[in-house]
C-alpha cells in the first residue's frame, strides 16, 4: 500500500507542477528562470514516478564548447602574433552566442570571455602599432 500511496502522491505533484508550468508559460511576462525551475521540478517528479535507474525524458547532453580554442587564440595573439587577435575576438563572440542560445555547454564561459578580451586587446595594439608605423613612415619622407 505504501508504494501505491507514494506513486499517487508523485503523480499529484507532477500534475500540479505541470499546471503551474503551463500557467507560467501562458503569461506574457514569462521569467526564464522560473520556467527552468518548474521544468526541473517536473522532471524530478516524473522521475520519482518511474524507474530511477532509467529516468525518462532527460534532455541529451550539450556538446562541448570551443572556449579552449578561443582562449588559446587570445593568448597566442598577445604572446606570439597579433594576427590571432581578430580570430580570438570573432570566435569568442560566436562561442558566447552559442552558449547563450543553449547550443553548447556554458560551463566554460569564463574561458571564452578571457580569450575574447585577449583578442580585443591584441587587435587594438595591432591597430595602434600599424597607425604608429604609418606616422613614422610619413614623418621620414
Amino acid at each position: 500500500m505504501s508504494y501505491r500511496d507514494d506513486l499517487d502522491a508523485a503523480q499529484q505533484r507532477a500534475d500540479a507542477l505541470q499546471r503551474e508550468l503551463d500557467e507560467v508559460r501562458s503569461r506574457r511576462d514569462v521569467e526564464a528562470s522560473r520556467v527552468a525551475q518548474l521544468e526541473q521540478a517536473l522532471a524530478q517528479a516524473r522521475q520519482a514516478m518511474g524507474n530511477p535507474y532509467f529516468p525518462a525524458n532527460l534532455p541529451p547532453p550539450l556538446p562541448p564548447s570551443n572556449a579552449t580554442m578561443v582562449l588559446v587564440f587570445g593568448i597566442l595573439s598577445l604572446v606570439l602574433c597579433a594576427l590571432f587577435g581578430p580570430f580570438a575576438w570573432y570566435y569568442g563572440n560566436l562561442e558566447l552566442q552559442r552558449m547563450d542560445s543553449g547550443l553548447v555547454d556554458p560551463t566554460q564561459r569564463g574561458m571564452a570571455i578571457a580569450g575574447k578580451a585577449c583578442g580585443i586587446i591584441a587587435t587594438s595594439l595591432m591597430i595602434f602599432a600599424v597607425f604608429m608605423f604609418m606616422l613614422m613612415a610619413m614623418a621620414m619622407t
